[in-house]
Order: structure tokens, then sequence, then C-alpha cells
């Protein structure tokens, strides 16, 4: 089982990846940013993170799951629970 810096971790990989792949300062990225209202990701955003989400931690998001992801929270939720059962 993770533990809470596990979390941590995984949370701060994420916003890491939002911020250099989507030119985005780290400063304006927080658990609850809206990946759409808050941080303006669209379609091709989108999937700039389902790839890079993949190569950070071998994981692949289908698609069907990541449009149920609405924030960075949701993200690292998702994330976590994945790894967990690795």
């Amino acid at each position: 089982m993770l533990e809470k810096t596990d979390k941590n971790i995984i949370e701060n990989k994420i916003i890491n990846i939002l911020s250099d792949k989507l030119s985005i300062n780290l400063n304006d990225i927080k658990k609850s940013s809206s990946l759409v209202n808050d941080l303006g990701i669209d379609s091709f955003g989108g999937v700039q993170l389902l790839f890079a989400i993949k190569e950070e931690f071998e994981l692949e998001i289908p698609f069907e799951d990541f449009k149920k992801i609405n924030n960075v929270s949701d993200i690292t939720e998702y994330v976590l629970e994945k790894v967990e059962k690795v």
C-alpha cells in the first residue's frame, strides 16, 4: 500500500508534467485546478498529458477513463489506484 508521501510524490510529478508539457507555471497548478477551466487543457493538451503519464508511470489511461478526470486530484487518485494494483 502506498503511503501519503507516495501520493505527494505522484501529485508533484503530475503537476510537473502539466507545467512542462503544457507550458503552465507551477504556481498556477493546484490540486483542485480544473484541467479545462483553470488550466485550459484542450483535446490536444489532453493527448499530450496522456502520453506523458504513460511515459512517467508506465500507465495507459483509456480515453473513456480520462473523460471522467476533471482536476489534478482526479489524476493523482487514478494513478494511485492503478499503481497500487500492480
